[in-house]
């Protein structure tokens, strides 16, 4: 077992978990916040402020994640986790996970960019990246009401060479399993991903791969 010693930054945010509950609460009463929106923040705080009592070992591997959502993500699945959430919400842990998975490939992917960034990097319109999108010739995830768009099939010279081509052979059209593939070393490459394996040039590899991907 490897032990990740966290630096102080970390400790320090970590410990600013405990205490920015009553301040955040008091923020919200007095903006006059909708009865939803009130009953959603308590909801939150009560599962972040159980969390919090855990101690510093649970706050500092929950603040390690390199954003704010992976952290929410950590909190959830932890909290998920438990005997009693458990027993009154058996979907919770499986919902809890599956949103720690997904944000652990956003992070491995490089993050994620919006329509106007992808725009600019092929050099379209926003339509046309829509319209690509739906042709499912790019990868987006949903977000909110919107997509965004995993970083790591561009590069500043546009889109990752015939990943397009890839992308519209493979039958799988959920956007999250497409992402795992793109980053999962594969045997049928010679233990590489899709995504390197494109890189060096081996796209009819990589198309036969995603034909027979998910079939």
């Amino acid at each position: 077992m490897v032990t990740v010693r966290a630096d102080k930054g970390t400790k320090r945010r970590a410990r600013r978990l405990v205490t920015v509950a009553p301040m955040v609460r008091m923020r919200v009463e007095a903006e006059g916040a909708s009865p939803l929106q009130r009953a959603f923040f308590e909801r939150v705080m009560t599962g972040l402020t159980r969390f919090a009592k855990g101690g510093d070992d649970a706050l500092e591997a929950a603040m390690r994640a390199s954003t704010d959502v992976g952290t929410l993500a950590y909190v959830a699945s932890e909290l998920a986790a438990s005997l009693a959430v458990a027993e009154l919400d058996p979907t919770a842990a499986l919902l809890a996970e599956g949103a720690k998975v997904k944000q652990e490939l956003l992070e491995r992917a490089g993050g994620a960019i919006g329509v106007n960034d992808v725009a600019r990097i092929l050099g379209i319109s926003r339509q046309a990246v829509d319209k690509r999108r739906r042709a499912h010739r790019l990868i987006a995830v949903p977000k909110g009401q919107d997509y965004a768009y995993p970083a790591a099939q561009f590069f500043e010279g546009g889109l990752v060479p015939s990943l397009d081509r890839a992308l519209e052979a493979m039958p799988i059209k959920d956007p999250w399993m497409r992402l795992e593939w793109l980053l999962t070393d594969d045997d049928d490459l010679d233990g590489v991903s899709p995504l390197e394996a494109l890189k060096a040039g081996r796209a009819d590899d990589v198309i036969a791969n995603a034909t027979g991907h998910g079939a």
